[in-house]
C-alpha cells in the first residue's frame, strides 16, 4: 500500500492519532495545521485522500474544501473529521463537495474502512473516466475518418448539427455554413416533397429507417448525387432525438447509369430494378437469421448449442438459458438420434451433410425436419450451422400419393377385369356368329346369298378384332400385352385387311393396291395378329381421309440395323 493521506487538523492529539494507526496501515501521512496548509500542501502535490477538520484557523474546512476542488483537483476525495454531529454542517460539508462526514470521537477501525473505500472509489472512477475517455477518442476517430459521410440531423429544423469530415468534403461546403443548411437546402427542387415524406414516417415510427438517393448542389454549383441511409436515435440519458445520416456519394454510378441508359433504354431499366432489389436484399440479410423460412442452429463438436434463431426457441419451448445448457442431441430420439449423429460426424468430415430426422417440439410431438449443415471453421473451435424445414406437409403428400396409387392400382385392376369379363361374353356369341355363316358359305346358295353370308363373316371378324383391341388396351394399361413370335404368311395378313377396308373403298369410289416388293418374303416370324391391327388402323384411317384417288398400302425391305 503505497497511498498519502493529507490530515489538516489545528488539533496537534488529533493528528497524532490518526497519523499512528494510519502509518500502522502502511499510509503516507502529510500534515496541514490549518485550511491554508492544506490548500497549500494539495497544491504542490494532490493527496489520494484528505481528512479534513471543520473549524480551523485562517481557512476553516467548508472554504478549504471548495478551493481544494476549484483550484487542485475536483474529485479528489474529502472526508470531514469533525466533532460538530448536528445535519446543518454534515450538510454544508457535502455541500462544499465531501464525500463522508465522520464525528469526533472516532474509532480507527470505521475511519480505516472509509478511507479504503473512498481511495478505491476514486481509482474505479479514474479508470472509468480512462476507459470513457479511450472510447470517445477510438468514437471520434471513427467517426471522422469514415470512408462514408457521417452526419447528425436535428428532428425539428432539418439543420446539420455534426459530420465528419468526409461529409464536408463530399458536399462542398464550409464548417460555418454547414451548422446553418440541411438536405433541403442543397435538394433540387423536384426531391425535396419525397425527403420531406420519408423524415415525416421515420419522426412517426413508421419504419426504422429508410434510404434516398437525390442530387444536390454544392457550393461550386457542381450536382453530386448522393445516397443517404437515416436512422431516428433516441438518446434516453440526455433526452435528445436526432437524426442519423450515412451517406455516400454516388455521382460516378449515377454518370455510368445515365450514359448506360442513353446507349440501351432497356438496359437501363435493368439497372434500376437490381439497384432496387440490392436495396431489399441488403434490409433482408440485416434480419436473415430471425426471419429465416425454416429453423436456424449452431453448435460445437460437442453438441452444445451457441446460436440459434426465433423460429428454433419457439419450436422447442425453452428459455435462452435453457438452450444454451442443452445439447443438439436432446432432441431427437430413437433412430433419428443414430442418423442424426452420422449427419453430424458427416458434416464435421466432408463439410456439408444433411438428414431427415423427426425433431421433438415443446409438446413432445415429433415433427418431421429436412435438416441440413456445413462446417464453419475458426481458430478457436470448429461449429456447424445448420438449417431444418419443416416436411410434414411433404409426408403428409406422399402418404396420400402412396394411397391415391394404390386406389388407382385397384381401379385399373377392376377395369382390366371387366373387360375382360366383357370381352368374354361378347366373344362366345360372335364365335358362334362366324362358326354358323362359314357353315352356310358351304351349302348351296345364290351369289346374292354368299355375298351376305361373306359380309356377315367379315363383319364378324371385324367386330372380333375390336374385342381384341380393346382386351389389347387393357394389357397395355397394366403393363401385360405381350407379342407373339410365330411363322405367318404376310399376304393372309393382307388379304385380312383387303377384306375388311374393300366395302368402305368401294363405297367412296377409292382405289385401294396393296404395292409389296418382290424383295419381301412371303413366310415372315412375328405377331400377325398384332400387325395386322397397325394395318387396318392405318389402312382404315386412310381411306377415312381420302375424298378422291386411291389408298397405297406400299410393302418393302428394309436393311437391317444392329
Amino acid at each position: 500500500m503505497n497511498y498519502e493521506v493529507l490530515i489538516a487538523d489545528d488539533n496537534p492529539e488529533n493528528i497524532k492519532v490518526l497519523s499512528g494507526f494510519l502509518k500502522t496501515e502502511g499510509y503516507r501521512i502529510r500534515i496541514a495545521m490549518n485550511g491554508e496548509q492544506a490548500l497549500a500542501s494539495s497544491k504542490e502535490k494532490c493527496p489520494d485522500i484528505i481528512l479534513l477538520d471543520i473549524q480551523m484557523p485562517l481557512l476553516d474546512g467548508y472554504e478549504a474544501c471548495k478551493r481544494i476542488k476549484a483550484e487542485v483537483d475536483s474529485d479528489v476525495p474529502i472526508i470531514f473529521v469533525s466533532a460538530m454531529d448536528d445535519p446543518y454542517n454534515k450538510v454544508e460539508a457535502f455541500k462544499a463537495g465531501g464525500v463522508d462526514y465522520i464525528t469526533k470521537p472516532f474509532y480507527a477501525e470505521e475511519i480505516l474502512i472509509r478511507i479504503k473505500n473512498h481511495i478505491h472509489l476514486n481509482e474505479y472512477r479514474q479508470q472509468l473516466e480512462a476507459s470513457n475517455m479511450k472510447l470517445l477518442r477510438q468514437f471520434k476517430t471513427t467517426f471522422d475518418q469514415a470512408a462514408v459521410g457521417i452526419v447528425h440531423i436535428d428532428t425539428e429544423s432539418g439543420k446539420f448539427i455534426k459530420w465528419n469530415h468526409k461529409f464536408e468534403d463530399m458536399i462542398c461546403q464550409s464548417i460555418a455554413s454547414l451548422g446553418e443548411i440541411g438536405f433541403n437546402d442543397i435538394l433540387l427542387e423536384g426531391y425535396r416533397d419525397n425527403e420531406s415524406e420519408n423524415v415525416a414516417k421515420l419522426k412517426q415510427g413508421s419504419f426504422n429507417n429508410y434510404i434516398s438517393e437525390f442530387p444536390i448542389v454544392c457550393k461550386d454549383k457542381a450536382q453530386i448525387w448522393l445516397r443517404v441511409t437515416v436512422t431516428m436515435i433516441n438518446e434516453i440519458e440526455d433526452d435528445m432525438d436526432y437524426m442519423l445520416a450515412v451517406v455516400e456519394d454516388i455521382s460516378k454510378r449515377v454518370e455510368a447509369e445515365v450514359e448506360v441508359k442513353q446507349l440501351n433504354e432497356d438496359l437501363e431499366e435493368r439497372v434500376t430494378v437490381r439497384t432496387n432489389e440490392l436495396g431489399k436484399e441488403k434490409a433482408f440479410n440485416d434480419r436473415l437469421i430471425n426471419s429465416l423460412p425454416g429453423i436456424f442452429h449452431t453448435f460445437d463438436k460437442k453438441g452444445q448449442i451457441r446460436r440459434w434463431n426465433k423460429a428454433f426457441i419457439d419450436l422447442l419451448g425453452c428459455t435462452e438459458e435453457e438452450l444454451l445448457q442443452s445439447n443438439i442431441m436432446d432432441y431427437f430420439s430413437g433412430e433419428d438420434s443414430v442418423a442424426v449423429n452420422k449427419a453430424i460426424s458427416r458434416v464435421f468430415e466432408e463439410g456439408f451433410g444433411k438428414v431427415e430426422a423427426r425433431l421433438i417440439d415443446k409438446n413432445q410431438n415429433e415433427i418431421p425436419f429436412l435438416l441440413t449443415g456445413s462446417s464453419l471453421h475458426t481458430i478457436e473451435e470448429d461449429y456447424l450451422v445448420g438449417v431444418g424445414i419443416d416436411i410434414s406437409e411433404r409426408k403428409r403428400m406422399e402418404q396420400d400419393l402412396i394411397v391415391a396409387k394404390e386406389k388407382a392400382e385397384v381401379a385399373t385392376k377392376a377395369k382390366s377385369d371387366f373387360l375382360a369379363m366383357m370381352s368374354h361374353e361378347i366373344r362366345t356369341p360372335m364365335n358362334a356368329i362366324i362358326g354358323l355363316s362359314h357353315l352356310v358359305a358351304k351349302t348351296q346358295m345364290t351369289p346374292k346369298q354368299v355375298d351376305y353370308i361373306n359380309k356377315i363373316n367379315r363383319a364378324g371378324q371385324n367386330l372380333l378384332g375390336i374385342i381384341n383391341d380393346v382386351l389389347d388396351f387393357s394389357k397395355i394399361e397394366a403393363g401385360k400385352l405381350d407379342l407373339e413370335s410365330i411363322h405367318f404368311n404376310i399376304n393372309d395378313v393382307l388379304d385380312n385387311v383387303i377384306n375388311i377396308i374393300a366395302m368402305k373403298a368401294q363405297e367412296k369410289e377409292l382405289e385401294l393396291i396393296v404395292d409389296m416388293d418382290a424383295s419381301v418374303p412371303k413366310f415372315l416370324v412375328g405377331d400377325p395378329l398384332r400387325l395386322g391391327q397397325v394395318l387396318l388402323n392405318l389402312t382404315n384411317n386412310a381411306v377415312k381421309f381420302t375424298k378422291e384417288g386411291s389408298v397405297i398400302i406400299k410393302i418393302e425391305k428394309k436393311d437391317r440395323c444392329g
